[in-house]
């Protein structure tokens, strides 16, 4: 239901990879490098977030994942 109400499927699919123009002055194919992202919003991290705070959140989302089964 999250992925409806923040409608995911528009900002995914529809929007093309977000890449620099001098990124892609330098390599033209830049933006087909680019194109898989990780969409990690479920985890509800600050925009300045370290790399140990997105461990432990998909430790944490794994973990919940895996009681459950």
């Amino acid at each position: 239901m999250r992925q409806f109400d923040t409608v995911l499927f528009e900002r995914v699919a529809l929007s093309p990879a977000k890449v620099s123009p001098l990124v892609t002055q330098i390599h033209p194919g830049a933006a087909s490098v680019f194109k898989d992202s990780y969409l990690v919003e479920f985890l509800d991290l600050p925009a300045t977030h370290l790399e140990s705070d997105l461990q432990r959140g998909l430790l944490v989302q794994l973990r919940q994942f895996l009681l459950e089964l």
